[in-house]
């Protein structure tokens, strides 16, 4: 049970991170041009998912903490990232 929650919250950060880095046109703050940029842009959204792998051969307490970070993190960032609605001016603030 533990290992599939690990692997819903990597799935959803390795989707984030793609799109991510498909809306900016960058790869972790980095230009997308230069060499290796393609190798980085592959294999950084499959990083979350060597979090399954490393549980594997942990023991339970470790998994357990790694279920909890993880989805703690993930939480921060849907909260802290999410989108911001913009204020319209409609005038009457005007002095």
């Amino acid at each position: 049970m533990l290992l599939a929650v690990l692997l819903a919250v990597a799935w959803w950060s390795s989707r984030r991170a793609r799109r991510a880095s498909a809306a900016v046109g960058t790869v972790a703050g980095t230009p997308t041009e230069g060499p290796g940029a393609a190798v980085l842009g592959r294999l950084l959204p499959l990083l979350p998912f060597t979090t399954v792998l490393v549980a594997l051969v942990l023991p339970l307490a470790a998994v357990i903490y790694l279920v909890t970070t993880s989805v703690w993190s993930a939480a921060e960032q849907a909260v802290l990232r999410r989108p911001q609605a913009v204020p319209t001016n409609t005038g009457a603030d005007r002095r």
